[in-house]
């Protein structure tokens, strides 16, 4: 039962043996690494750690290191690919929303106009449009429609571009 009044007593004790030099290597690591607190916290660490990824080798620091580590730089390279390509469409918004904002300053651009515009560049679905716009979806929506009935787009049934239609070919 834990001692309320001692805080040390709170939790179970067990006391293991090692090797000095074992001991020595464990204190270096702790003054290496600020975030291990104490002796307690790294064992704690490295037993969670080794019971989560025991039965896992390509995690595992149980199975072959290389292995592990081709792991973990082919997951990197998947999460690098993953935030390059979100940045990229980020940098295409925000060239399109300068670009539509210069255009709407002129007033060169007429709402189905923009629309249909951006259909064509096939970068952007009714969401991004509608937030380019800073319209509600349903206007867009109304748009595009309008565009579909005068034979200027149509749906797009192999959904190629991020829209489910693009520009009709004349």
């Amino acid at each position: 039962m834990p001692n309320k009044n001692n805080p040390k007593k709170a939790f179970p004790y067990i006391q293991i043996r090692i090797e000095p030099n074992i001991k020595e290597q464990w204190i270096q690591f702790m003054k290496q690494h600020a975030s291990i607190r104490n002796m307690t916290h790294l064992i704690t660490a490295a037993v969670e750690e080794f019971i989560e990824h025991f039965d896992n080798p390509k995690s595992s620091s149980n199975g072959n290191t290389k292995e592990m580590l081709n792991y973990l730089m082919e997951e990197n390279k998947k999460k690098d690919n993953q935030l390059s390509e979100a940045l990229n469409q980020m940098r295409e918004i925000q060239i399109e929303l300068a670009n539509r904002s210069r255009l709407e300053s002129n007033g060169e651009l007429d709402l189905k106009t923009r629309i249909f515009e951006m259909i064509s560049e096939g970068k952007f679905n009714t969401t991004q449009i509608s937030k380019i716009l800073k319209l509600d979806e349903g206007i867009i929506t109304k748009q595009i429609n309008q565009l579909i009935k005068e034979g200027s787009i149509e749906h797009d049934p192999t959904f190629k571009t991020k829209m489910k239609w693009r520009v009709k070919e004349q």
